[in-house]
C-alpha cells in the first residue's frame, strides 16, 4: 500500500480512522524511512544519521542522534510535519523505543534526552504539551523520568531505574485519555518490562503532538549521542470491535 504521510494521521471522534499502529527498524536512510520521519539539528555538527556499528541480530537497523560541538546543540526526530492529533476519549496513545546512550552526563558536560510525544519536537525546550520519558540534564541523578505535561504544568515521577551507559533499554509509554499514564522500562533482549511510574494528573494534554526522540546538550562542547533500534507508536479511538 502507498505510505501515508504521517501528518494525515488523525484519531478521535472526527477523525478518518478508529486507530493505528507503526512500526520502524530505522533500516535505510534516516530522510524519511519507512514512516515519513522528520529531523531537526542545531550547533555545529549536530546530526541525525544511520548507525552501523550497533547493527546487529538483535538490532537489524539503528539511528544516532549526536548533539554536536556546541553547549546547546540538539538532534532530533520526529513523526510528520504537522503532529499527530490525540485521541478523545476513551482512546489510547502508546509508544515504545529501544535506547541506548554510550556516555551519561557529568558536570562538566551535561545533556538531557526525551522520548515520548511532544507538540513542539523541533525545539530545545521541554514542551507545553508532552507524554514522556526524560534523562535531566543535571548530574546528581542519572535515573529516567517519567512526567506528563498540559499548558506547561507538568506532573513527574521518578522512576528509580537509572540510565545505563552503553546499554540497550526499552521505555514503553501507555496513555489513557481518559486520564492515565503508565510508564514500562525493560532491559533487552529477553527481560521483562517493569511497571515504574503511573500518572494520573493533570489530564492528559489535548494539543496536537508527535511521536519524538530528542538528545540537547546544556555544558560542555564535546558530542553526545543517543541510539534508537525501533520505534512502535500505536493510538486507538475506540476499544477493539
Amino acid at each position: 500500500m502507498p505510505r501515508l504521510p504521517f501528518k494525515q494521521l488523525a484519531i478521535g471522534a472526527g477523525g478518518g480512522s478508529q486507530g493505528f499502529q507503526l512500526f520502524d527498524d530505522f533500516i535505510g536512510s534516516t530522510t524519511p524511512m519507512v514512516l515519513g520521519w522528520a529531523q531537526d539539528v542545531s550547533g555545529a555538527g549536530a546530526s541525525v544519521a544511520v548507525d552501523t556499528t550497533l547493527v546487529s541480530s538483535s538490532a537489524a537497523g539503528v539511528i544516532s542522534l549526536a548533539t554536536g560541538t556546541t553547549a546547546a546543540g540538539r538532534a532530533v526526530q520526529f513523526l510528520g510535519t504537522l503532529p499527530i492529533v490525540v485521541p478523545a476519549a476513551p482512546g489510547s496513545l502508546n509508544t515504545e523505543w529501544r535506547v541506548r546512550l554510550p556516555v551519561l552526563s557529568v558536570a562538566a558536560e551535561r545533556f538531557f534526552a526525551n522520548i515520548g510525544f511532544q507538540d513542539n519536537p523541533d525545539t530545545s525546550t521541554e514542551g507545553v504539551d508532552a507524554i514522556g520519558f526524560r534523562l535531566p540534564t543535571d548530574n546528581v541523578s542519572l535515573n529516567w523520568v517519567a512526567y506528563v505535561r498540559k499548558n506547561n504544568v507538568e506532573v513527574s515521577v521518578d522512576t528509580g531505574v537509572a540510565a545505563v551507559a552503553n546499554a540497550w533499554q526499552r521505555l514503553r509509554i501507555e496513555a489513557d485519555m481518559t486520564g492515565g499514564a503508565r510508564f514500562y522500562i525493560g532491559d533487552s533482549p529477553g527481560g521483562a518490562d517493569v511497571l515504574v511510574a503511573t500518572i494520573t494528573g493533570p489530564s492528559l494534554p489535548i494539543a496536537a503532538i508527535a511521536p519524538c526522540f530528542k538528545l540537547v546538550k546544556t555544558v560542555g562542547v564535546t558530542s553526545r549521542t543517543m541510539f534508537a533500534d525501533y520505534a512502535v507508536v500505536h493510538g486507538q479511538y475506540s476499544p477493539p470491535r
